[in-house]
This record gives structure tokens, C-alpha cells and sequence, in this order.
């Protein structure tokens, strides 16, 4: 059933991968690994609560599983983005802590925790705290290795952000930080020539 499942999991979100993976629980109910794999076929098919649903046992018998907290968090925040509008404040604070609790046991991919931390604040326009995590995002992606984000990405993002909080001047360093990182950014290049008018504009 695990070698079913890992096949037609190649195949995207199909009937035969939903077969083999509801046939693995059905026969082994409290098997993490057929748990975790009806998880992440739930999440492939946009079925985000049902995901979530049934990885929270899993997350609650292993607590400071990587695996477990980054999918939850990215659930979460799926969850989060979906449900809030402007008539519908809906809290963020579950997503915080799973995002930080991720940050505890996270050592290699550290910069896409930070980056998605940002994302939270960002959709509630409290861009001190975004701008924070962003700038930590970036500069842990450029100490080396193989980063989930490029470096200049992130200060691309920064820039962004500081300019939403019209703090141009930090803006420009931001850019000047991406384009160190890759000359070639093609964002970064345009938002730097268009940046002088964009701090003259009423």
C-alpha cells in the first residue's frame, strides 16, 4: 500500500492514489504513515481542513516533528488566508505559533519559516514586524548553503514592504542589498528607477 501510494502519488491527485491511500487507513487506522499520507493527499486535493484534521493527532503524538509543524503551519496559513477579508477578521495567532514552534526544530530551511512569518503580518498591514522577519529571512539565506529562498528575493521583498510603509530611504538599501546579491534582478532593477518618483508622488 505505501509502494501504491508513493506510485500514483507521481500521477497528481487521482482516483487510484485516493483508492490506495483510503484502502492504507482503512486496513491500518493508527499507521502514522498512512495518516501522513491521507495528509498530504488531502492537502494535493485543496481539502485544507480535512488535512488539518486529521494531521492533528499525528502532530500531537510527535510534537516537534519538522515534517508535521511545517505542513501544519502551511495549512494554517492557507486556512488563515482563505477565511480573513475585510468583513472577516479571523485571528492569526495559531498560525504564529505553529510557525514558531517550526522555528525551534527547523535547521536547514530557516529563511522560508521567516519569510512565511512576514507573510502573516504583511496581510494584516502590520509591516514593522513583516519588515523584521523578512530582513532575518534574508540575511540567514545569504550565510550560504543551499538557501529555499534567494537572498536577493527576500530584500526585493523588504524593499516592497518598506515602500508600502513609504520608507523609501530604506527601500533603496534593501534594493542595493538584492542587487549585491544578483546584479541581475530584474525587479530590484526597475523598482530602483522607479523609486525616486515613487518618493515625489503625492
Amino acid at each position: 500500500l505505501n509502494n501504491l501510494t508513493v506510485f500514483h502519488r507521481g500521477y497528481g491527485v487521482t482516483n487510484l492514489l485516493k483508492g490506495a491511500v483510503n484502502e492504507w487507513v482503512r486496513r491500518f487506522p493508527e499507521d502514522p504513515q498512512a495518516l501522513w499520507a491521507l495528509v498530504q493527499a488531502q492537502k494535493a486535493a485543496g481539502q485544507l481542513e480535512s488535512a488539518m484534521t486529521t494531521l492533528t493527532p499525528l502532530l500531537h503524538e510527535a510534537p516537534n516533528n519538522p515534517d508535521y509543524l511545517a505542513t501544519a503551519a502551511d495549512l494554517e496559513l492557507s486556512l488563515y488566508l482563505s477565511q480573513r477579508s475585510y468583513l472577516n477578521h479571523v485571528s492569526n495567532q495559531r498560525t504564529l505559533a505553529l510557525l514558531a514552534r517550526l522555528l525551534e526544530v527547523e535547521t536547514e530551511h530557516r529563511a522560508r519559516v521567516y519569510r512565511k512569518i512576514a507573510q502573516v503580518y504583511a496581510v494584516d498591514r502590520d509591516y514593522v514586524p513583516s519588515l523584521r522577519y523578512l530582513e532575518q529571512a534574508a540575511e540567514y539565506s545569504a550565510q550560504g548553503g543551499k538557501p529555499s529562498v534567494a537572498p536577493d528575493v527576500l530584500w526585493v521583498e523588504a524593499a516592497q514592504t518598506a515602500i508600502e510603509m513609504e520608507e523609501f530611504g530604506k527601500a533603496h538599501g534593501y534594493l542595493l542589498k538584492a542587487l549585491a546579491q544578483n546584479s541581475q534582478n530584474p525587479t530590484a532593477r526597475q523598482l530602483l528607477r522607479e523609486l525616486p518618483m515613487l518618493s515625489v508622488s503625492p
